[in-house]
């Protein structure tokens, strides 16, 4: 699993993100990650709101060209060795076409992303109120990120980006 999610848009820039320690990244990527399993912080928080981050569904790991993908030190699939090269190229195409789908609106991301962070902002309690413990709900690291998170978002769209992906690196 990946350490940290951000956005990346199609004309391959990466949105600036503002980690500065408040909280750890990683932690927000796992909890994002986890999503959407019922059973995960962001679910059960999402159910309590009754919301939906649809768009967040979206998400890719790093893109890669056919000459990486074909690499014989490149392991995307566990003994990369036992498969063939056209299997390797037909798995790639896969690999590309998910990259491709995995590509929004920056104003879907915000739309679905916007009401979750007013109802978590106007209601500081609910981490305590549906049962959690952990600090980086607790004490606002989550929030942070998603804040931080709709910061990309809204930078991509004022730049004039139409469309772009979470990617989980």
């Amino acid at each position: 699993m990946g350490v940290l999610l951000r956005v990346r848009s199609d004309t391959g820039e990466d949105c600036p993100i503002s980690y500065d320690g408040r909280a750890d990244p990683k932690l927000f990527c796992w909890a994002m990650s986890a999503y959407p399993d019922p059973q995960s912080e962001v679910a059960r928080l999402l159910s309590f709101f009754h919301l939906d981050l649809e768009p967040f569904q979206h998400r890719t790991g790093e893109e890669y060209s056919l000459e990486q993908w074909l690499s014989p030190f490149f392991k995307p699939m566990g003994d990369w060795d036992d498969h063939s090269q056209e299997e390797k190229i037909q798995a790639w195409h896969v690999h590309q076409a998910e990259i491709e789908e995995a590509y929004l609106d920056p104003a879907a991301f915000l739309s679905a992303l916007n009401p979750f962070i007013v109802a978590l902002a106007t209601r500081p309690t609910v981490y305590e109120e549906i049962g959690f413990t952990n600090p980086y709900f607790t004490e606002g690291g989550f929030l942070y990120h998603l804040q931080d998170l709709k910061r990309e978002f809204e930078w991509a769209q004022s730049r004039g980006i139409k469309r772009v992906r979470l990617v989980i690196a």
